[in-house]
Parts: structure tokens; sequence; C-alpha cells
């Protein structure tokens, strides 16, 4: 395996490929830049184990988990250094966090001038410890040894809306557009964050201007996407999707784009839609032999069911998750991720639908109570209003979980976005870190 620990200065690969690369692309939430800098790797050297162990990390299955051990044992002779980050990602695709954070912080030692062992530590103190200051600290150090890393301003916006700081967060991804002014995928991440920024015309721009770039790819346009729902504009949202879906070249991006618009369908009331939307998913994930994404539409007809009051219906679809979940062939990784969210459904479900409860529903007791404010059948508007805002909101939190369930790398607690003017009209207030389709919305269903 070509030897990349102790590198500074190699920061992307120009020709040759540097293991720095797929690791730099799938830390910042581009999963699919990451297996492409993988496989044009093993296309030249099959026995570049760091590759092959990445490559198989972010691909679902448990054929891939077979062979992220066996990349793990052919390293048995390498430095310890390296066997150690191969050991690490083996870990992780068995769902064994203790351990591969264990094997970090020991890479982190082995190789201190490694940018890339300050981000693995960052990732997993701010995201599953939820130690920002502890985070930054590592990033920091990160970004001395190789100012032009990418995910390391990523990580750090992302520790920016964790801590309510939105513009911060817009700052560290236009550090990033600014040295990639010609990078579609920098470009769109800037994008995502003015969305949550609340700067929807800036980000619109951003946009824009990235998807007119000779070598666009499907972000931008995802991205603009992301606006147009922001300001109810689900129709048009849904053509740039489809343009996008034209645009990509990676499966995982596509099934991430068509996830997308399930959800864009949800958040507009329309319940046939996201379950033709769902049925779609379920059949390309189908096809290109993805169990995870199988799962997650499945998932995501449960919460859409649920979330248009078709209680009974949601909870059908959450148990065929659930069997999804125990008959497919699911890495340990993707199998723990997925019955996380499965599980949250189904419990949710049965809360809302508990026999012993006497307490009127939620959405019942709003519309009674503004009828009788209103005057009867006068209180129909204001009550659908408030149903739709309520929705809405729900679509938001159930995203989160649904889109975070099966990434490589867990997501934050997030807190709620800004709500700009027009959603206090009971517009949506879409937030572009929550629906963004980086790699499949931040999460490429691979774990």
């Amino acid at each position: 395996m070509r030897e990349c620990l102790q590198r500074s200065d190699v920061h992307h690969w120009k020709g040759d490929f540097h293991d720095t690369a797929g690791t730099d692309q799938l830390f910042a939430g581009h999963g699919d830049l990451a297996r492409a800098a993988a496989k044009k790797a093993l296309s030249r050297d099959p026995n570049l184990l760091l590759a092959q162990a990445l490559l198989y990390a972010i691909t679902p299955g448990t054929e891939s988990m077979q062979k992220v051990d066996a990349a793990a044992e052919a390293g048995a002779s390498l430095p310890d250094a390296e066997r150690t980050e191969l050991a690490f990602w083996a870990a992780s695709k068995h769902a064994d966090s203790e351990k591969a954070r264990t094997l970090q912080l020991k890479l982190l030692e082995l190789a201190p001038r490694d940018w890339r062992a300050h981000v693995y530590v960052a990732t997993t103190e701010f995201f599953l410890g939820h130690k920002a200051e502890e985070g930054k600290k590592h990033l920091r150090e990160a970004a001395e040894l190789n100012p032009k890393a990418i995910s390391v301003w990523a990580t750090l916006a992302a520790i920016a809306i964790e801590q309510g700081d939105r513009a911060g967060a817009a700052e560290a991804q236009k550090k990033v557009a600014d040295m990639r002014p010609d990078d579609p995928a920098a470009q769109a991440d800037y994008a995502y964050a003015l969305i949550t920024a609340g700067n929807l015309d800036q980000a619109e721009r951003i946009a824009r201007r990235a998807a007119a770039l000779p070598n666009a790819d499907a972000k931008p346009l995802a991205a603009l996407a992301n606006v147009e729902y922001y300001r109810s504009q689900y129709a048009q949202g849904r053509r740039d999707l489809a343009k996008a879906r034209s645009l990509s070249k990676d499966d995982f991006e596509r099934m991430g784009l068509m996830l997308f618009e399930l959800l864009s369908y949800a958040a507009e009331g329309k319940y046939e839609g996201a379950m033709q939307a769902a049925s779609a998913l379920e059949k390309e994930a189908r096809a290109r032999n993805n169990p995870n994404f199988y799962v997650v539409a499945a998932m995501n007809r449960s919460f859409a069911a649920n979330l248009l009051g078709k209680y009974d219906d949601g909870q059908k679809h959450a148990v065929e998750a659930l069997a999804r979940i125990e008959k497919e062939p699911l890495s340990d990784a993707g199998r723990k991720g997925l019955q996380r969210g499965a599980w949250g459904r189904t419990s949710r479900r049965r809360r809302r639908r508990s026999p012993c409860s006497t307490r009127t529903p939620r959405s019942r007791r709003t519309i009674s109570t503004s009828s009788r404010r209103r005057g009867g059948a006068g209180g129909s508007s204001s009550s659908s209003t408030g149903t739709r805002s309520r929705r809405r909101k729900r679509c938001r939190s159930a995203c989160r979980r649904s889109t975070s369930a099966t990434s490589i790398r867990p997501s934050p607690r997030r807190r709620p976005a800004t709500r700009p003017a027009h959603r206090r009209r009971g517009r949506p207030c879409w937030r572009g870190s929550v629906l963004r389709t980086r790699s499949s919305c931040r999460c490429d269903r691979s774990s």
C-alpha cells in the first residue's frame, strides 16, 4: 500500500491516487467522490489495501463487510500506523464504536502529523461524544497540517450549526468554496450552508452558478431544489431533482435523490406521491443490489403515512421495515443503524395510538379547539394551516433520523433551523443541512 502517513503535502490525487483523497471526500460528505477515487486507485493497483477498506466500508452488505475484514488481515505485515487504520475501518463496519475509537486514538499516537488521524478523532468526539470543543481542537490541528483539506471545514461547519452559529457555518463552507471556485461539490456545500443560515437568495445564486459550470454534476441542482422546497415550489424542485439524477454517475447518490423526492411529497401532503416515490426507490434498490436503501424505502413509507395521518398504514410499513432489516444481507453497521431508526418509528407509533390513553390526539384537539374559536366550520382554514405546520416540523425531524440511520459518519443532534419570515406564513422551512443530498443526504446508506 502506498505510504501516505506522516505526509501533509498530499492533498488530492493528480493522476495518481493517494489515500488522503478518498478520506477527505468521504468526511466532507461526498461519498460518491470517495468511491470514485478509490475505484480509480484500485483499477491501477488492486493491492492498495486502504483504498479497498475505504471503498467497501461505504458499500452496503455482508460481502463488503467481509472484504473490509480481508483488507485488514492482508495488512498484518504493514507498519503499525497503517495496520491500525485498517483495523479501525473494520471495527467501524462491524459497528464496534468503542473499538473504533480506541484504534483512532492509537493511530493518532502513532502518526501525530497525519491530518487524517486528527479528523477521525475529531468526528468521533463531536458526532458520538458530543464534545464540540475537543473536536474543534483536533480539526484546527488538521487544518494546520493540511490547509486544503475540505473535510476539516465541513466538520467545523457542522459544529457551528450545532452551537447555533449558522453564520459561522456558512463562513466555514465559504473557505472551501473560495479554495475551489470550479468545484461543483464545494459550491453546492456553500449553498446548503447559506440555506441553513436563512439566506435563500444568495444560496440560489451560488447553486445556479455552480450548475452552469462546465463540469457540473448533480449536487448544485440538488441544492437548488432545496431552495425551491423552502419556497414551496415543489413541482420545480422535483424537476431539478430529475435533472440532478440524470447527471449523477453514482448509484447511491441517485437513490438519495429519489429519497429526497419522497420526502418532498410527504412535506407537501401528497400521500400517493410519497408512496409512488417509495415504490420507485424500492425497485431501484433491488436493481442495484442495495439492501440498505431497500429497507430505507419501507422506513420512509411508514414515516410518510404517519406524517399524513395514515397511522394503520404507517404501522404496517414499520413492521415491514423491521422484517427487512432481519432478512436482508446487511452489514453489522447497517443493521444496527437501521434498527435504531425503525424501532424509533414503531415506538412513536405505539405511543400515539396506545389504547390505554384517554387523551385526545393532538391533531384532533388542535382542530376542534380552533373550530370553536372561529365558530364551527370557519375554523377549517386555521386548523389546516396548523396541521401543515406540524406536518412540516415532523417531516424535518424524521428526515434527520432517516437520513442519519446508515451514515458511515454519524449525525449530530442538530437544533432546528432558523425560521425565515416566509416560514411564519405557513410555508415549509426545509433545512439545507438535513435534506441536502451531498452523496445521498450526507448518508450513503452504505454502512
